[in-house]
């Protein structure tokens, strides 16, 4: 028998209100009522894993509900599937050009105007202006341009966060430049760089938003090694039992690359960190986050 995935291909979450969405009740009658709802039981039930990806905000949850009612409306009809062909590219486009581009700015946004007139030039194969099977260069070397510019500044208001951080009071400096405060002392022993640490975690950037967390949930089982340095060198001087504030310094952590949509190029990280237990170095460690990919290949 063929196996069915009830997962949908796009971006959505899982919230208890979904039960609650006015007018959406189950009234299984038919076999067809059934496998609908089964399929939306089993789309619902990866909504939050997805929205975490895609950075779509839980306070438009309605929003989202009426956009996927809409869109099983639009099925039955060419015209307005293709509408909502064309509102996906749209916001695709604005989305690859404002966050892999202009890296997220709040001054760089896609000029609706003129990607407007370039998508008609483009589909007419008007090139008078920009031909991109030749000009393509040229494209690059202007992103290139715009993103340097927009990285520095997010460089700058980082490495501004870091020496004002430093200035709080109760704020100590390890020799890696990873500033910390003590939020709990705790008297276990300490890591090594090959320990397998279990530990708690939330990450924030410097405008507040956490980009990733598991507290309430499993540890999170690493060797410091494993990690990135900032977050590695904070785990060797934790003392088991130890509750952290971590700032790690963009140098300390992801990088000038940055990792994912959630962490700019450049990123400061703000961790609340609590090493539940250490144990001796294992053959086969798991992974913990935030993972250092170079360091795990090394």
């Amino acid at each position: 028998m063929k196996k069915f995935f009830f997962f949908a291909a796009v971006a959505v979450m899982a919230l208890a209100t979904v039960s609650c969405h006015k007018g959406y009740k189950a009234d299984l009658r038919t076999d067809v009522d059934t496998i609908s709802y089964y399929f939306g039981v089993g789309t619902g039930s990866q909504m939050k894993q997805t929205l975490a990806q895609q950075g779509i905000d839980t306070i438009y949850f309605e929003d989202l509900i009426d956009g996927i009612r809409d869109g099983i409306k639009a099925a039955n009809s060419e015209e307005k599937k293709a509408y909502y062909m064309g509102m996906m590219i749209g916001l695709q486009s604005a989305e690859q050009v404002n966050e892999g581009v202009f890296s997220g700015s709040k001054d760089y946004k896609l000029s609706q105007p003129n990607f407007m007139a370039g998508l008609t030039d483009g589909a007419k194969q008007n090139f008078k202006i920009f031909d991109p099977n030749k000009d393509f260069q040229k494209f690059q070397e202007k992103a290139m341009m715009i993103q340097g510019k927009v990285n520095e500044e997010i460089k700058k208001t980082n490495e501004e966060y870091v020496k004002e951080y430093a200035k709080d009071k109760g704020v100590k400096k390890l020799e890696s430049g990873t500033l910390y405060k003590v939020l709990k002392e705790g008297k276990g022993e300490l890591a090594t760089d090959s320990s397998q640490v279990y530990f708690h975690y939330e990450g924030k950037t410097i405008d507040g938003k956490v980009f990733d967390s598991n507290m309430g949930a499993d540890p999170a089982i690493a060797t410091p090694k494993q990690l990135v340095p900032g977050m590695g060198d904070a785990l060797k001087h934790m003392p088991a039992g130890s509750k952290w504030e971590v700032c790690i310094p963009w140098d300390k952590g992801y990088g000038e690359q940055g990792q994912g949509r959630k962490i700019k190029p450049y990123s400061t990280l703000i961790f609340t960190v609590e090493v539940d237990k250490i144990e001796a170095a294992k053959p086969m460690a798991q992974p913990g986050m935030p993972v250092d990919a170079k360091a795990v290949q090394q």
